[in-house]
């Protein structure tokens, strides 16, 4: 859940307006871009995901996944796919994030301490989007009121479903409707 802001001293002391618009940001606004980038580069850089042979296996697979051209940057640092997963920017760098997340979990690595800083980072920001419960991916956040009466629907409609499709047609059954109004069946002899 989005932390609702505190009035900013600035505002509370009448030395300016408050801002028009503080949340919930969606894309990557300014003041999430280098939190999220440090991020990426923090949970590319977990144990589990470094294999002696081929140290930038992951990074390579992500890439390859989005179709993300590598950076041939030396001075930046890192192998070439570490180095344009980190600099990501916008929507690419959402799919990034996204991309890591599922891949840690595909491979069993399931991390709260290095998934924690951004579901912390996502909710101090103000973003309009959330981890996942699964921790594998990213989705838009909704409100728990919402994101619970989507859940109650859907059990409610499912269960109706389950129930109705094993039960017999009865006189409460609505009949199956005709194209052909009944009076025309009667005269053509088929009722």
């Amino acid at each position: 859940m989005t932390t609702a802001p505190r009035p900013r001293f600035s505002v509370r002391a009448g030395l300016t307006e408050a801002p028009e618009h503080d949340g919930s940001f969606e894309n990557v606004p300014e003041h999430l871009l280098l939190p999220l980038q440090e991020w990426v580069a923090y949970a590319l850089d977990n144990e589990a995901l470094v294999d002696d042979y081929d140290e930038d296996g992951a990074e390579r697979t992500i890439c390859l996944r989005l179709r993300i051209p590598t950076v041939d940057e030396p001075h930046r640092g890192g192998s070439k796919c570490h180095r344009a997963l980190i600099t990501a920017v916008g929507p690419r760098l959402l799919d990034v994030i996204d991309a890591v997340l599922a891949y840690l979990a595909e491979h069993g690595v399931h991390d709260q301490a290095s998934i924690r800083p951004l579901t912390d980072t996502l909710n101090e920001a103000g973003s309009a989007y959330r981890v996942t419960e699964a921790g594998d991916g990213l989705e838009e956040r909704v409100t728990p009121a919402v994101r619970n009466a989507v859940r109650q629907t859907v059990a409610d409609r499912t269960a109706t479903e389950t129930c109705c499709s094993t039960r017999e047609p009865s006189s409460t059954t609505p009949p199956i409707l005709s194209p052909v109004p009944d009076a025309v069946l009667k005269h053509r002899g088929n009722r």
